[in-house]
């Protein structure tokens, strides 16, 4: 048992065959029996009772959009929620309402609700947002900046600025036009303001900053008939209650941070990345005869599952 945990959870074989004392062939031929019957079983769900909070995201996986990857069957997310609370209900005995943090995609609030009622807890994902904000202070500076080719570089710097400025508070922007310099600063101003949303001391001032901020956007001057993140604006106003929620104590994790996608998005880039190099590895032409082609997409299947099970124990 401690093998296939050790095992599923990415040790390599040589390794567990020096703590095992077991030679590399003997182990496997061990291991393998138990392995297809943990891969038959599915997931491992036996702490899945003290589940409180939860990361909702979308992928593209294999030219179909997936709203979450729960062992290898495809299904709606509502079905997958729906499935999910059963079980936990099942084993505690009590109705289950999870914390649920969502990108700004309409389906999952939709669906959460659905499942959990409207009084469902959605967080709004902050770095979603903080993302589309660092993406319109680029196109501020693209409306700027000639076409010419000092603009990518000029693009790079400006980021920079921005990333120290979130660092440091203090906001400079050389450019060789003084009118332009103002604008970037402004600009810079304008999305350094937005992180005090979820920076709001106390929690209780969130609301009043989120409007605060709305004001600020409003106010900015117009660049080449562009309102500044207007776009970002235009959602957080349409995602304000899931906004806000962030502040509430009864959303915390037991580790007392407050919650984001940062884990979702981190399993979503590992598929992303295991499907990218599972596309090339189909592409390779094997020089064997064809039962070593079979012999290699059995590997090749076997290494899927168990990226796949990893992904789903040991990051739930």
């Amino acid at each position: 048992d401690a093998l296939a945990d050790r095992y599923l959870r990415g040790e390599p074989l040589p390794v567990l065959a020096d703590w095992s004392g077991v030679g590399v062939r003997a182990l496997w031929a061990c291991l393998r029996p138990e392995l297809d019957r943990r891969i038959e079983q599915g997931p491992d769900t036996r702490d899945w009772a003290g589940l409180t909070h939860i990361g909702l995201d979308e992928l593209l996986w294999r030219g179909q959009m997936l709203g979450v990857v729960v062992d290898r069957e495809l299904g709606t997310v509502v079905g997958c929620l729906t499935e999910l609370k059963a079980y936990v209900e099942g084993q505690t005995g009590r109705a289950w309402q999870p914390v649920i943090t969502i990108d700004m995609w309409a389906n999952f609030r939709e669906a959460a609700r659905t499942v959990f009622g409207p009084h469902v807890r959605l967080v709004a994902d902050r770095f979603h947002l903080v993302a589309k904000i660092s993406e319109d202070l680029q196109e501020v500076a693209r409306a700027l900046f000639p076409p010419d080719r000092h603009r990518a570089g000029k693009l790079r710097q400006l980021r920079q600025d921005y990333l120290r400025a979130l660092k440091t508070g203090e906001v400079t922007c050389p450019s060789e036009q003084d009118e332009v310099q103002a604008t970037l600063e402004q600009a810079i101003r304008v999305g350094l303001a937005f992180h005090h949303i979820w920076n709001a001391a106390p929690p209780e001032d969130a609301e009043q900053t989120f409007f605060d901020w709305i004001g600020l956007q409003m106010d900015t001057e117009a660049v080449n008939g562009h309102q500044p993140f207007g776009r970002v604006a235009h959602l957080v106003v349409l995602w304000k209650d899931e906004v806000l929620t962030f502040h509430r104590p009864d959303v915390t994790l037991p580790d007392g941070t407050r919650p984001t996608n940062a884990m979702t998005e981190n399993v979503n880039g590992r598929l992303r990345k295991f499907e990218k190099r599972s596309q090339a590895s189909r592409r390779l032409k094997w020089g064997g005869d064809d039962d070593e082609k079979a012999q290699v997409q059995v590997m090749f299947g076997r290494f899927e599952v168990r990226a796949l099970y990893a992904i789903n124990v040991a990051q739930s």
